[in-house]
């Protein structure tokens, strides 16, 4: 006998974990398909999020709706997976020059920047180059995206289901209105496969811009866990003296493999600012499924009305997936409009 569900949903991720939570709470029941994988973009991600843009001195896309309630929509996934997966350790950006510290001077005091930033003089570390002082930002810190992934799969019982395994198209099956796949049975389907849409043909004509992403795991001599420092790099205490550095931007090779390039880059970008010994761990790199227009790409696929896509989140996707889950939810269940910036047709 098939085993019904009121959605499949094609790949986990972090798009697909906020949507299937969404989902849920809804009352609505879920069969997600995705084989764990630690190359996934979402795994290697290093899961920071940053209301601000420093270098250009603007804010992210939709911070003032986003980010302050963040920690809040995390911790009721946290309450649903009985686990503690988002660390509200600040940014501290370290500003390059004293043009920087008089801009951020005037910055800090006035609307919008003055509910996320906050001026410091002040040194991180002895190994951590910072004499024009640095710039603390509010309503940023990190996600443990592997965990995360890894305890919420675990959550998903009866009613709801999760298969790990690779999504096969060809065990895809269209009757009418419902679709089959394998033993179960739905009347909706929401892609949330990342950079994988060029193989699936309800998505051939989905387009992004992706970008390769390297971090390096590394061990200190040293702990500091309550803040993030950042200089075109980021330095993310992970756990006690062990810091992920990352990251890379790369647009020609999409290969999930790391570079000498990476890791050269890297290192240049970091050992500008800090200056005390470490030892590599770790090397890799993801594919993050950035859009043309850096925005997130989710809706209805045309000219289908019970195929979706929830997909395009980016380097931002931890902070961007609760706003734009919710969303799509909104729109499948209720038909509230989807945002025009961030309509599947635009």
């Amino acid at each position: 006998m098939n085993k019904k569900v009121d959605f499949i949903i094609i790949g986990q991720g972090i798009a697909g974990t906020w949507l299937a939570f969404q989902l849920i709470k809804q009352n609505k029941t879920v069969l997600i398909v995705d084989e764990r994988n630690s190359n996934s973009s979402s795994r290697v991600a290093g899961g920071i999020y940053n209301p601000l843009i420093p270098k250009r001195q603007r804010l992210a896309y939709l911070a003032q709706e986003i980010y302050p309630s963040l920690s809040n929509d995390y911790q009721e996934l946290e309450q649903f997976i009985n686990e503690k997966v988002l660390f509200e350790s600040p940014i501290q950006y370290i500003l390059e020059s004293q043009s920087d510290y008089n801009n951020w001077a005037t910055l800090s005091q006035t609307e919008p920047f003055i509910q996320f930033v906050k001026l410091k003089d002040e040194s991180l570390s002895p190994n951590i180059l910072s004499p024009f002082g640095v710039i603390e930002i509010l309503n940023s810190g990190w996600v443990n995206i592997p965990l995360l992934l890894d305890t919420f799969s675990k959550k998903i019982v009866a009613p709801n289901y999760f298969l790990n395994q690779t999504f096969d198209e060809d065990l895809l099956q269209t009757t009418g209105d419902k679709f089959q796949y394998q033993d179960f049975e739905s009347n909706a389907i929401v892609y949330c496969v990342g950079n994988q849409i060029k193989a699936l043909k309800h998505l051939e004509n989905l387009t992004l811009k992706p970008a390769k992403g390297e971090v390096l795991t590394v061990q200190l001599n040293e702990t500091f866990s309550n803040h993030i420092p950042q200089q075109g790099i980021f330095m993310l205490p992970i756990n006690e003296q062990t810091f992920r550095i990352g990251s890379t931007f790369e647009w020609v090779d999409l290969s999930v493999e790391a570079t000498v390039k990476g890791k050269t880059e890297i290192l240049h970008k970091w050992q500008k600012y800090y200056t005390g010994d470490f030892k590599i761990l770790e090397h890799k790199a993801g594919i993050r499924p950035s859009s043309k227009d850096r925005k997130p790409i989710l809706g209805k696929i045309k000219p289908y009305h019970n195929v979706f896509v929830f997909n395009g989140l980016g380097s931002k996707g931890v902070a961007l997936a609760p706003y734009f889950s919710k969303m799509l939810v909104d729109n499948m269940i209720h038909g509230r409009a989807i945002e025009r910036d961030v309509e599947m047709g635009r």
